[in-house]
């Protein structure tokens, strides 16, 4: 463990695989404007909270669409999608 303040988040991220613990320091800079940006957009607070995990698992195990989708598209249930772009 250590003093995770002061990496950027490339650095935190080249770290998750050996030191989890540098994933917290990212998720903590972030979870907030994540889930904000979420709302701000429309989504219900367990709609929001459950993309925002979603987000996070994919840059957790490094899946490639955290990075590259400058877009969200959401599907709901009764087949409607909505389009959400980033800040």
């Amino acid at each position: 463990m250590g003093d995770y303040t002061r990496l950027s988040d490339d650095e935190l991220l080249a770290r998750t695989k050996d030191e989890p613990e540098a994933f917290g320091e990212l998720y903590e800079r972030h979870v907030r404007s994540v889930l904000g940006f979420l709302r701000h957009e429309g989504l219900a607070t367990q709609d929001a909270l459950d993309v925002t995990a979603e987000v996070f698992a994919a840059a957790f195990i490094d899946d490639p669409r955290a990075y590259v989708q400058p877009t969200l598209e959401l599907t709901y249930e009764d087949g409607s999608t909505r389009v959400l772009r980033g800040p």
